[in-house]
């Protein structure tokens, strides 16, 4: 998030400013979600909003790193109920976020979105079972199986939601590196983003030299 959206929401709550950017989404995306999935989705931006909550802070380096998906998943199927319930929140919330929020950058690096989203699903899906199993309340089991079907949908709702709560002007260097990653991954979510800044990048390959 950038500072300029932080300053927007002096008038009003995280919460109803999420709210209705995270509906908008819904209805451009045209994504059919249940309120309490939607209201989810919400209190998981409002969890996010800073940073720091994405990563876990190392005892022996002092450094903060993110979890490694498969060391969550694998430490969740061998701890206690409660354990594995947080560790499988932990996973599925983090997989959605960064996938919705980061699904560009995720291109650059030996573990691609997809398997975000997989992961994720997993997570959810899992959590689910285990929430139905132990006789938790219903609905919440309910949310967690809709976001396990629904996760890819998710992301693509987080990804708009991402475009609409950026209110900073881009550089020019920045609108070229995007374009870059555009060309070489080409992604729907970065040609929105160049979109979003008056530049549609397959009018630009279609004309490289400015020829008709």
């Amino acid at each position: 998030m950038t500072e300029n959206c932080i300053v927007t929401l002096s008038d009003e709550t995280l919460e109803s400013y999420f709210a209705g950017i995270v509906q908008q989404a819904v209805a451009e995306r045209r994504v059919i979600v249940t309120d309490e999935v939607q209201f989810y989705m919400v209190r998981l931006l409002c969890e996010f909003m800073l940073s720091d909550r994405l990563y876990r802070l190392d005892a022996d380096s002092g450094h903060r790193e993110r979890d490694a998906l498969a060391l969550l998943l694998a430490r969740a199927e061998s701890a206690p109920v409660d354990e594995r319930v947080r560790l499988l929140k932990r996973l599925g919330d983090s997989s959605l976020y960064i996938s919705g929020f980061f699904g560009e950058s995720l291109a650059r690096s030996l573990v691609d979105v997809e398997y975000y989203i997989s992961m994720g699903g997993t997570a959810y899906g899992q959590l689910s079972e285990v929430l139905r199993l132990r006789r938790f309340v219903g609905a919440t089991a309910t949310v967690f199986a809709e976001l396990a079907e629904k996760f890819r949908q998710l992301v693509e709702v987080l990804a708009r939601v991402s475009l609409q709560s950026d209110g900073s002007a881009p550089s020019n260097e920045s609108l070229l590196r995007l374009y870059d990653l555009w060309l070489r991954t080409g992604s729907r979510r970065v040609a929105e983003k160049l979109r979003a800044h008056g530049l549609d990048p397959n009018a630009a390959v279609k004309n490289p030299d400015g020829d008709q």
